[in-house]
């Protein structure tokens, strides 16, 4: 989290104690949803990127959800399943066109029918707008 944990003595301590772990694999990531403490900043990518190699192995970057949808699963997608999923965590349209394989019209009208309900609500972020529980 910027300003918290962020500064490369920070990242080179937990970097340390994560190789005592002997790992695979190490991830970073960091705020993208809204957070429940609004004073929770994202770092930005080229900061991960430059903290990425302090870790062994070096971490990869998770901290963007990227969306490969082709369509197709449209036919069972509900808005339900749309409500269950930003239940659970806030979510982009890409997020809920990738999570169910649906077009990204389909992910609208379903979004814009739950938001007319008034089920869910929309909370505008720097990197977009996300979607939670109304």
């Amino acid at each position: 989290m910027r300003g918290v944990n962020d500064c490369p003595d920070d990242i080179a301590k937990i970097a340390a104690l994560v190789e005592t772990l002997s790992p695979d694999a190490v991830q970073l990531n960091t705020v993208i949803r809204p957070p429940a403490d609004d004073a929770a900043e994202a770092v930005s990518l080229d900061d991960l990127q430059n903290l990425s190699p302090l870790f062994n192995p070096p971490a990869e970057i998770i901290a963007r959800f990227s969306s490969t949808a082709s369509g197709g699963g449209e036919s069972t997608v509900t808005p339900a399943h749309v409500l269950a999923m930003v239940m659970r965590r806030p979510c982009t349209l890409d997020d809920i066109t990738g999570a169910f394989e649906v077009m990204r019209p389909v992910a609208e009208a379903m979004v814009n029918a739950l938001l007319a309900e008034g089920a869910i609500r929309p909370a505008e972020r720097p990197d977009g707008v996300y979607y939670g529980a109304g």
